[in-house]
């Protein structure tokens, strides 16, 4: 079996000799008897801008006949949600993503219980991002289930969301009885909510995995007490597969037999950085230190369920896109604006928050509440977090992105972040 550098070796050759996209970046690759880490640090970053400019073909390594492993359905061409930017086609390895999310399985000892690859799974998220193509809606369960997979939400808003439709999705998982229910935050904490408010009792899955987006601590609360089963947060990407996941101590594992991991450290704080990862072995994309857009935060100590092997995070800190800045000019992320949120008794009735900023310091808060929201205390922790304005409102819906996605913050500054960030490294 390949160790980790040996892996990252393998995978940077491939792309360098096998892809148009990085051909000329032979020239800057200082060769096999240098130190693989130098090796990476050498050359460019992927951006998204990249990644739009050469997917999917000019990514397909030689000898691969694209054309014909679409034909033959080992490959397929998807369509990003777009979260962040213009959608991107890519190529999709259904065997590759498989056995990405196997590998990482047994990062946690919750999940690896219950993970065969044959267990029983439903899946609350945008339906833009999985699950049957958003035409000829509404469809059976019979139509959403696919293999050992059941799709339960049919739309991209909440607010599309009728007491009928909550009812069904609770009455379908009760029906289907998953080990494993795969779930975006916002949408798991809304049905929560949902369910609460019609008094519907919610079938305990064995296990629940957050994915899709950071969980918020008030997702995170309002899950908890409507299930109490184990929760698991994975990170991962189309572009990436399967990177990190959450041990039972809390903290995300890199999930080393599948990709590489280097970090864009934060000038201000170095344990803080934008996340840049090289995933292994798909057989129909190369991608090389691609910067997926989020900050994370690196753990200070080992964590004492005793795994040690690649990188370990506190946390997901958010997207890069999504943070906002204090009236001095520091960088609020979407983690910390979520700690100063949740710090107050008056968040318990909150299911779901944005703001809108327009100038550093000043913010506006709109919360989704399941009573009406006193917002004077909130209030004042966002003007301490900020040093600046805020206000506080209850709305009855949040605006997703078009993806189907609900970002932290809905409306930020043209900001130009990269003079604080330095070169990209592997934290080892």
């Amino acid at each position: 079996m390949l160790n980790d550098d040996e892996r990252s070796r393998t995978e940077l050759e491939r792309a360098l000799r096998e892809t148009r996209a990085y051909r000329d970046w032979q020239s800057l690759d200082p060769g096999p008897s240098v130190d693989i880490d130098e090796r990476y640090a050498a050359l460019p970053i992927t951006t998204k801008a990249d990644l739009r400019r050469g997917a999917p073909r000019a990514l397909v390594p030689g000898g691969q006949d694209l054309d014909a492993a679409v034909a033959r359905g080992e490959a397929e061409l998807v369509t990003t949600s777009g979260t962040t930017g213009t959608p991107t086609t890519l190529v999709w390895s259904q065997r590759w993503w498989d056995a990405s999310e196997a590998l990482g399985w047994p990062l946690n000892a919750n999940l690896a219980a219950v993970a065969t690859g044959r267990h029983s799974e439903c899946v609350l998220a945008s339906a833009r991002c999985v699950g049957p193509p958003p035409i000829d809606r509404p469809r059976s369960m019979a139509e959403r289930t696919l293999g050992r997979l059941l799709f339960l939400n049919e739309t991209a808003d909440l607010a599309l969301w009728s007491d009928a439709d909550v009812r069904r999705m609770a009455d379908e998982l009760a029906g289907f009885e998953p080990a494993i229910l795969e779930a975006d935050s916002s949408y798991l904490a809304a049905f929560c909510a949902r369910a609460e408010a019609q008094s519907l009792p919610l079938f305990r899955p064995r296990c629940i995995v957050l994915t899709y987006g950071r969980p918020s601590a008030l997702h995170l609360a309002r899950i908890r007490r409507a299930f109490g089963a184990p929760i698991v947060s994975s990170y991962g990407s189309t572009e990436t597969g399967y990177v990190f996941v959450s041990c039972e101590r809390g903290t995300l594992h890199q999930n080393v037999a599948s990709c590489r991991v280097e970090l864009t450290p934060l000038a201000a704080d170095p344990r803080v950085g934008k996340l840049v990862i090289t995933p292994f072995g798909h057989p129909f994309m190369c991608l090389l230190r691609y910067d997926v857009g989020d900050l994370v935060r690196l753990s200070a100590r080992d964590c004492a369920c005793g795994r040690d092997a690649g990188v370990a995070l506190d946390d997901i800190l958010g997207r890069a896109e999504d943070v906002s800045l204090t009236r001095g000019g520091d960088v609020v992320t979407a983690a910390a604006l979520d700690e100063a949120v949740a710090a107050g008794s008056d968040a318990e009735e909150i299911v779901t928050y944005q703001i809108d900023q327009d100038a550093p310091g000043t913010v506006r808060l709109r919360a989704v509440a399941m009573t009406a929201l006193d917002g004077a205390a909130l209030t004042r922790r966002l003007r301490i977090l900020y040093g600046g304005e805020a206000t506080v409102e209850r709305a009855d819906a949040l605006e997703p992105r078009p993806s189907g996605k609900y970002p932290y913050l809905r409306r930020g500054l043209a900001l130009e972040l990269s003079d604080r960030f330095g070169r990209a490294r592997s934290p080892k």
